[in-house]
């Protein structure tokens, strides 16, 4: 593999991984304009549910699990992101996504890409 393709897979693996630590430091409140969202519970769905701009990335912690329903949000100009960019290797101790629905029945607009990959136990996805 030229090394140039190899750049490009790095820096999109590294672009599409949802990391929890980029949301904001430990502690701080929640904020509709913090740098990358990563939900990880119901307490932060209900917060930023009452946000109807998303101000940057918005995406699905990978500890996540259950229904994610987000009403009200009408925009994300950034990214919105659930699950990993690649099949699970053999051998892997990254954790399977838990998340068994996605809805955001008042989504108009997404300014970046729509990512939703390697969700096993994903049922049901629900947009506008």
């Amino acid at each position: 593999m030229p090394r140039d393709s190899q750049f490009l897979l790095i820096a999109l693996a590294l672009t599409a991984t949802v990391n929890p630590a980029l949301a904001r430091i430990e502690g701080e409140p929640l904020s509709c304009d913090d740098a990358f969202i990563s939900i990880a519970n119901q307490t932060e769905i209900d917060f930023y549910s009452a946000c109807p701009k998303i101000h940057n990335g918005f995406g699905i912690s990978h500890n996540f699990t259950g229904p994610f329903e987000a009403p009200n949000v009408t925009s994300i100009p950034g990214r919105f992101n659930s699950g990993y960019f690649g099949p699970k290797l053999k051998g892997s101790d990254r954790v399977d996504d838990g998340v068994t629905s996605i809805s955001m029945p008042d989504l108009e607009n997404v300014g970046g890409w729509v990512l939703m990959a390697y969700l096993e136990k994903l049922t049901s996805v629900s947009f506008p």
